[in-house]
């Protein structure tokens, strides 16, 4: 877990409560730290090559736990772009852990209501990075 701790006591002792199944939505404005967040995680888990998949939009990483997904919803337009990325197969994946950053661009109505849900909020204010996590 060094690089978990590293990235934030708090945040490294939330993460140990992540379970197969889970769906964590990460809010943040570009370069917040988003991605650092997961990787934070995914390292900690002894996975590793952790990348922003921006353009990719999904990315899966192997870990000692288990599996985590990682999407990434910035160059989602609509509701279409969201289906042709075979986003709501991964989400409805109960297998690994499904991290989603700009969550911002779906309608929470749409998420699985028998799993566990987290929101993430990232900020970063004169360089000090508040991470707030709630479970919904």
């Amino acid at each position: 877990m060094r690089e978990v701790e590293v990235f934030n006591k708090k945040f490294a002792e939330w993460s140990k409560k992540l379970l197969a199944g889970d769906i964590i939505l990460l809010y943040g404005e570009v370069g917040v730290g988003k991605t650092q967040a997961v990787r934070a995680i995914v390292e900690g888990f002894g996975g590793k090559f952790v990348q922003s998949p921006t353009f990719a939009i999904h990315q899966r990483y192997k870990t000692n736990f288990l599996p985590i997904d990682h999407l990434d919803l910035y160059r989602i337009k609509n509701q279409k772009d969201l289906e042709s990325t075979g986003f709501w197969e991964i989400l409805n994946d109960e297998s690994s852990i499904t991290f989603v950053e700009w969550a911002e661009k779906l309608d929470a109505d749409d998420l699985p209501i028998d799993r566990r849900i987290w929101l993430i909020k990232i900020q970063s204010d004169d360089g000090d990075r508040k991470i707030r996590v709630k479970e919904l």
